[in-house]
């Protein structure tokens, strides 16, 4: 039996750095810089962690800047449905949701 849900902080290349607010300069880097392209710790981590979520399961993603239609995919494709990217109140692209068929 798995889990319920997958929740993965906000993960973006690391030339995100600059743009970053000073309240989050106290999170691990592994939380806030995903590899070059920015994606590679959440393709690890959905890819990894789908199979353990059972059906009907959640999957969430706070993902950086201009990640929302690449990030959707790999959660699609990984198997999730009702996959959409919300916005924040800053009216940016900031989470990936989707549900395990």
């Amino acid at each position: 039996r798995g889990p319920r849900a997958l929740r993965c902080g906000r993960c973006g290349p690391g030339g995100d750095r600059e743009s970053l607010s000073r309240e989050v300069g106290f999170d691990p880097e592994e939380a806030l810089f995903g590899g070059a392209s920015g994606t590679e710790v959440i393709e690890r981590f959905v890819r990894d962690g789908a199979g353990r979520v059972r059906s009907g399961g959640l999957v969430a993603l706070e993902i950086g800047m201009e990640q929302g239609a690449a990030v959707a995919e790999l959660v699609e494709v990984a198997g999730f449905e009702a996959v959409n990217v919300e916005k924040d109140l800053a009216e940016r692209e900031r989470f990936v949701f989707g549900r395990k068929a």
